[in-house]
């Protein structure tokens, strides 16, 4: 059961941070990408 809760545990930590990335790139490349479309 230790290694089964452990395993769980480490899986949720990875897909929290996955999505946190998959919800930040995306602002990050749309504001790159707005930019050069504000100053043209």
């Amino acid at each position: 059961m230790k290694i089964h809760f452990m395993l769980v545990g480490g899986f949720l930590v990875v897909a929290h941070i996955v999505m946190i990335f998959g919800m930040m790139n995306p602002e990050i490349i749309d504001s790159m990408s707005i930019m050069p479309g504000i100053t043209n």
